[in-house]
């Protein structure tokens, strides 16, 4: 048998796959096993689990029990070291805190297919050769699947047969991932023609790329679009509806437009349906060079792929339309993006992704960005000279409460007709001051440093550049503010370190006034997140440069101890009144790896009770659900557990004989 027949075959052979629950984890037996870099997953279950723990046990894999939710801590030393490592010394902790342990039988079990249990990203072994092994031994013959959980039987009836395999059979590919599965599907059929145009979709609403452009602003009425790969057309329709210059090209249904330069260019969605690598990589060459100003790329992300099987073709698939798809995941698109292009990729969403053609305005997005909004502050006395002057002085103070300063006259288009009727800029600060207040003023200075100093940490990410490539405005902005260039970047630079310290992000939450603390993290609802302080506004931004913004997630939180963050979508938050988990994304700031979770088919799903506590009190309904949430707990529905399953509320409802309308309880 040889390599080339074992690379073909492993196309067919079906592994078994990661957890779907969890994303991560091998499920088996009513069973859940993770590697303890992994058990944040099992949420507040393995907080209480490990209260009862003592500090001295060392242990390696954690197991849920599905049924009991007895957590088990398992030793097994030998983990990153062998194939099938044993498994060791355990100690069980049931729901009721009561403890058990469980010493390693003499004829040891072991683990198969380790790397369920871990992430790809995992360092402690080659993730992809374990995957390569479990391909090896799981279509052997006549195997006695209850015995070969025993390292006896594993030693005597397993280790033997593929000991004896041939070399070319037993010795792993050098290739890469992507390069085996392709060299097996060009054997095992022809590389025909993929029907692309199969995959153009007919939307509605704008698609998410140009979604993504409005939103932040990189796209308007002053700006030129380009749109390459543009199926059906239906975003140049839109956008043409709100008076936006714009053209596309697409090979099946504009092959004959031309392609023209634009402001804005963008290539959606086309790279992850080009099978021949090389062509996608000169599509996206072909876009970057009409792009004047910015380009946004979005390919189809790993989270995108159907749970179905799908037949492997080159480094992607084909789907049962008979069309190709790619998916990847967001570090790889980017590093794919920055080597095809040569600059950087900035992530927009998850998949899309921004390249700046010039150095100030990929500045000025990222300081826009982490900068703030604030209110204008209020006329408090009454003063001739101001009342007079409304309408120069009200547009004023709206530019000077955007700075947090007084402008340059190049940075403000009145400051002649001002000039003319005050003398200067700073002389009607001055009245505007007075009749206003000083203090109101000086909130709005030091919130700017702060959102200078959020941004330079997070610039710190990309190569900190030059201050002569920064925005005039932002250069005025950093003198003022910090005094100058070096000391900003320095005080930047302390804020960034400490925001990778997990003792100083948890002092941080210990502190914050807003959101709710809870054992292991701050979780808070999004609006909250321009009152945190800067250290951990800069922790979140961290994530976010990865992930890119989360439109539908409405509560974050930050991992007090584990260097993650996670972005949570309630379904109808403000409306529900016990709004239903919906999806989680996870970030990992240390491995870079980023988790979905897909809670919208449960049949059960996990309720949010008392929404109030992740409000600040500026939040427009955060009176209404604090009342309802005190009227839950008055006739003891909620306790301390902010998180119920749907079944368990509705019976608990039922028990005290009422029911919801709304945000109100009325009896049944």
């Amino acid at each position: 048998m040889s390599i080339h027949f074992f690379k073909c075959n492993f196309v067919k052979s079906k592994l078994p796959t990661r957890s779907s629950r969890y994303r991560i984890g091998k499920e088996i037996g009513g069973a859940i096993y993770l590697h303890r870099d992994y058990e944040d997953e099992l949420g507040e279950a393995i907080v209480q689990a490990k209260l009862h723990l003592n500090d001295e046990v060392d242990y390696t894999i954690v197991k849920l029990n599905l049924k009991t939710k007895a957590i088990s801590f398992i030793c097994c030393d030998d983990f990153d070291i062998e194939d099938e490592p044993e498994v060791g010394d355990s100690i069980i902790v049931h729901p009721d805190g009561q403890t058990r342990r469980r010493s390693k039988a003499k004829d040891p079990e072991i683990y198969h297919h380790k790397w369920m249990f871990v992430a790809d990203d995992y360092k402690g072994f080659d993730v992809e050769r374990s995957r390569m092994r479990s391909l090896r031994w799981i279509n052997l013959k006549g195997l006695n699947k209850r015995k070969i959980g025993k390292k006896s039987y594993w030693v005597e009836n397993v280790l033997p047969r593929l000991n004896g395999q041939p070399r070319d059979e037993v010795s792993e590919p050098r290739e890469s991932w992507g390069e085996q599965l392709s060299e097996c599907d060009k054997a095992a059929k022809p590389m025909t023609e993929v029907p692309r145009h199969k995959t153009a979709i007919k939307r509605g609403s704008y698609s998410k790329p140009v979604k993504c452009l409005l939103r932040d602003g990189l796209l308007s009425d002053s700006k030129v679009f380009f749109d390459y790969g543009c199926g059906h057309g239906r975003d140049l329709d839109l956008l043409a509806d709100i008076d936006i210059s714009c053209q596309g090209w697409d090979p099946a249904f504009r092959p004959t437009a031309p392609k023209n330069e634009a402001a804005v260019v963008n290539i959606g969605y086309v790279i992850n349906v080009i099978e021949d690598p090389n062509e996608r990589a000169d599509a996206v060459r072909s876009a970057w060079a009409l792009a004047k100003e910015v380009l946004c790329v979005a390919a189809q992300i790993e989270f995108a792929a159907p749970e179905k099987e799908q037949q492997v073709f080159g480094d992607g698939y084909l789907t049962s339309r008979g069309t190709f798809q790619k998916y990847y995941n967001q570090h790889e698109l980017r590093e794919y993006l920055q080597d095809v292009v040569g600059t950087d990729a900035i992530s927009a969403a998850p998949g899309i992704f921004y390249l700046f053609k010039c150095e100030e305005a990929k500045q000025q997005f990222f300081a826009t960005r982490f900068k703030r909004r604030y209110t204008v502050p209020r006329q408090r006395i009454s003063e001739v000279l101001f009342d007079q002057n409304r309408d120069l002085l009200d547009p004023f103070m709206e530019r000077l409460t955007e700075l947090g300063r007084v402008p340059a006259a190049s940075e403000y288009a009145a400051s002649n007709a001002i000039i003319e009727k005050f003398g200067s800029l700073k002389r009607a600060f001055k009245l505007i001051q007075k009749v206003t207040d000083e203090s109101p003023w000086e909130e709005i200075a030091q919130k700017r440093c702060e959102d200078l100093l959020v941004y330079l940490a997070l610039a710190r990410f990309r190569k900190r550049p030059p201050l002569s490539k920064l925005p005039p405005t932002v250069q005025k902005d950093i003198k003022v503010f910090l005094g100058g260039y070096k000391v900003a970047c320095g005080r930047a630079d302390t804020l960034l370190f400490r925001a990778g310290d997990p003792d100083a992000i948890d002092q941080a939450c210990q502190r914050s006034n807003v959101g709710q603390l809870v054992d292991n993290a701050l979780i808070f609802h999004k609006s909250c997140l321009d009152s945190l302080e800067p250290l951990l506004r800069i922790y979140e931004g961290c994530a976010r440069a990865l992930v890119g913004e989360l439109d539908d997630a409405n509560v974050i939180k930050l991992h007090r101890f584990s260097g993650k963050v996670s972005y949570i979508t309630y379904d109808g938050f403000d409306k529900n009144p016990h709004p239903q988990l919906k999806e989680r994304m996870k970030v990992s700031l240390r491995s870079l790896n980023i988790d979905w979770f897909d809670y919208s088919t449960w049949d059960d799903p996990y309720v949010l009770l008392e929404k109030f506590e992740l409000v600040n009190d500026n939040y427009k309904q955060r009176i209404l659900f604090e009342r309802f949430a005190k009227s839950l707990r008055r006739i003891g529905i909620v306790s301390n557990n902010n998180q119920l399953k749907k079944s368990e509320l509705s019976i608990r409802l039922k028990n005290s004989q009422v029911h919801l309308q709304g945000h109100r309880l009325v009896n049944s």
